[in-house]
């Protein structure tokens, strides 16, 4: 009887082992998978894309948790024309797919901005049409409908109606409205002079509206006219004026100025990006007196603080091009110091624009900064170009900064 009650016990110990081993393992393989995602969402990595000729690049998330570039790519160091790029990319940065727009090789053309819509994105920037009208410059504003494959849907471009008269145009900024259109901020030809200028189109791409907001300065090409998404189908634009002022604006959602505000407290200041915040403000960024600035503004045009970042520089200047809030109601900033020539600068700040940490890389071929994006794990994703405008790079660092080895 001992014997056989040994051997029921040794059986039923090996059968439980036996079903052990069959329902155990795979949550271990599930633990073990899941730790591997966790780990692969949070590694740090740094993609470069040879592009030439590119002056300017931006970048969003996008909602499969990847990341959509846009900006402009010549085909050699030494050819003048460039295409208007967009590069689609997995959540480590690696290509899924690449397009290039240029009706007129020996021109340049570009994008400065895009935005995820349900079926796909869309593209901003500037065709250049001076082959075609035999004038020196002759820009009008581009928008590319692409589908999550990035094949094309539609594209048109729109020159700016000026009285009777068609004139030259350029995309900086776009948002999307309630209602699928689509509100495009950007530098017009107005009478002569250079104004920032609104479009309202529909969600096919016929215009509905334009307006004027008044001179700009597009900093030799530039320089942003930036939008932000209000409540109610409002929305808010701001730019830099000629004499270095920065100025914002709040708009119904037929383009009437519900109000206008300018920065009076710095002798010169200029405008990065404005960026919508969960209180229905934004917070803006961008220059001041050759400082980086942070300012935040409530839904009734109020401003609460406002920060300037980088003093005490000797020999050196200082200017934010981009800022998103964070999931803590922080902001992270980007843009570039200059010594000479442009380093790449990050400065991340709680919610009232004090700092909780600031980088300055020390890969000196990273140049300013232009668009930066929170990650999925709460690291940040951060665009821009190398010294020389030779290549893109897209850099994802981790939440304190750091970029790993």
């Amino acid at each position: 009887m001992t014997i056989l009650i040994r051997l029921l016990t040794t059986t039923c110990i090996a059968l439980l082992l036996t079903m052990g081993s069959g329902y155990f393992a795979p949550a271990d393989a599930a633990s073990k998978k899941l730790k591997q995602q966790s780990d692969n969402a949070s590694a740090t990595w740094s993609k470069t894309f040879t592009t030439f000729n590119n002056y300017r690049a931006a970048v969003i998330a996008t909602s499969d948790g990847g990341y959509l570039m846009t900006g402009s790519k010549g085909e050699n160091a030494r050819d003048n024309g460039s295409s208007l790029w967009a590069m689609k990319t997995d959540s480590r940065g690696a290509k899924i797919w690449e397009k290039n727009f240029s009706p007129h090789k020996s021109s340049p053309h570009h994008g400065y901005a895009a935005i995820e819509t349900p079926d796909g994105y869309l593209v901003t920037g500037t065709k250049n049409l001076s082959a075609l009208h035999g004038w020196s410059t002759w820009n009008e504003l581009w928008v590319i409908k692409l589908s999550k494959n990035g094949t094309t849907l539609w594209e048109k471009s729109y020159g700016c109606q000026w009285g009777a008269n068609t004139s030259a145009g350029e995309g900086r900024s776009i948002l999307q409205t309630d209602d699928g259109g689509l509100i495009i901020a950007g530098f017009g030809s107005a009478g002569g002079a250079t104004t920032a200028w609104l479009v309202r189109l529909d969600r096919n791409g016929i215009r509905q509206w334009e307006k004027f907001l008044g001179p700009a300065d597009n900093g030799g090409g530039v320089s942003p006219v930036s939008l932000a998404t209000a409540a109610d189908g409002h929305f808010y634009a701001g730019f830099t004026t000629p004499d270095e002022h920065a100025v914002m604006f709040k708009l119904d959602p037929a383009g009437n100025i519900v109000w206008k505000r300018q920065l009076d407290q710095y002798q010169r200041s200029s405008l990065g990006t404005l960026s919508a915040t969960n209180d229905g403000g934004f917070i803006f960024a961008g220059g001041g007196e050759g400082d980086g600035l942070l300012a935040k503004f409530d839904a009734n045009g109020s401003l609460g603080w406002h920060k300037t970042f980088g003093k005490n520089r000797q020999g050196k200047s200082a200017g934010l091009s981009a800022v998103t809030e964070t999931k803590d109601n922080g902001f992270i900033a980007t843009g570039g110091i200059s010594m000479g020539k442009a380093i790449l600068w990050i400065v991340r700040t709680d919610s009232r624009g004090n700092v909780i940490w600031n980088k300055e890389m020390t890969d000196k071929r990273l140049s300013t900064g232009y668009a930066i994006v929170q990650a999925s794990d709460g690291g940040y994703v951060v665009c821009g170009r190398d010294d020389k405008g030779i290549a893109v790079w897209l850099l994802k660092l981790d939440a304190t900064g750091a970029i790993g080895k």
